[in-house]
């Protein structure tokens, strides 16, 4: 049985990720439109006292939030499909967690405007 390697750039690797991000990002003044809108680079980072080449996206999403995930590439070529969808995955429940909380605390932050003297 004869085995095949597939050699990808991560340059490679980034664009096939921020094509599945962009699905939920928006454009931001904030952030550097790299590949589409989200800021891609590329980053070392120490883990065990060794580091691991990655790549950091930054992106907004619709509820004005934002997102950064960190992405160790030896990770992402053990199993891009995998990967992919946990950090999908993942994701979805982040982003569903954050709104539960902010929707909790909206009661609080009205009451707090509403000593302040403002109107609602």
């Amino acid at each position: 049985m004869s085995t095949t390697t597939i050699t990808v750039s991560p340059a490679q690797v980034a664009n096939f990720i921020a094509g599945k991000l962009a699905e939920i990002a928006v454009p931001s003044i904030r952030l550097r439109q790299d590949i589409g809108p989200i800021q891609v680079d590329r980053i070392n980072l120490l883990e065990n006292s060794e580091e691991q080449p990655a790549l950091q996206f930054k992106f907004d999403v619709a509820e004005g939030m934002g997102l950064e995930i960190r992405v160790k590439l030896a990770e992402f070529a053990a199993s891009p499909a995998a990967y992919m969808r946990d950090l999908l995955e993942n994701l979805q429940g982040i982003r569903h967690a954050a709104l539960q909380r902010r929707a909790g605390r909206q009661a609080e932050v009205d009451a707090v405007y509403s000593l302040m003297g403002g109107k609602q």
